[in-house]
């Protein structure tokens, strides 16, 4: 759906409307976004930090400041929540796709790979903040922060206990593959499929 100028500006004080497109961003905590903090509601995630926007369409995005907040006379816990709600993870097979990040010598071809975004695929490493995260494992993960916009899931017990190598791949895709304001983060996290809790591996 199109929108013009005046119409973004109409719908986007209009909590009612914006409701349902509210979104949690997931990001670097040394990301650009850094300096703008203090007009921006935020929160912290483990070593990352949360944002929130407006999805209006793939093309289209609007972050959310404290004065739309205050326009739409909800608090941070509501805007929050209200984020999460709306996520919708999407997995998807990778088996195919294991040179992207891992390299063939490290796990076997046979080794099922995921990975998680969001239906639009933009900015899709938020997903990992719903609850339903969970549900889709039955075993627990290792998680490879591949961009901001989606996650890269792999049993734990497929792979060797060598986080430095793992790391240092991660580091490496960040520094020869994507664009500053994409990295995630520099290190991989392990998801915890019985006390339902994901925790950074250095």
């Amino acid at each position: 759906m199109d929108y013009d100028v005046k119409d973004l500006e109409t719908k986007v004080l209009d909590w009612n409307w914006a409701e349902s497109r509210v979104l949690p961003r997931l990001q670097n905590i040394n990301s650009a976004d850094r300096k703008y903090f203090e007009i921006m509601p935020h929160k912290y995630f483990l070593d990352l930090v949360i944002i929130y926007y407006i999805n209006f369409n793939n093309n289209i995005n609007v972050k959310i400041t404290y004065n739309l907040i205050d326009i739409w006379n909800i608090d941070e816990e509501t805007l929050h929540k209200t984020a999460i709600s709306n996520l919708d993870p999407i997995f998807h097979k990778m088996n195919d796709l294991l040179s992207g990040l891992i390299p063939f010598d490290y796990v076997e071809a046979d080794v099922p790979m995921m990975v998680i975004t969001s239906p639009e695929q933009t900015y899709g490493a938020a997903t990992i903040l719903s609850p339903d995260i969970y549900n889709f494992f039955t075993e627990n993960q290792i998680l490879f922060p591949s961009s901001v916009h989606e996650w890269i899931a792999v049993p734990c017990e497929t792979l060797g206990t060598d986080v430095e190598y793992m790391n240092h791949m991660v580091m490496e895709i960040n520094a020869t593959e994507l664009q500053p304001q994409d990295i995630l983060s520099d290190h991989i996290y392990w998801l915890n499929v019985s006390s339902q809790k994901i925790q950074p591996i250095y």
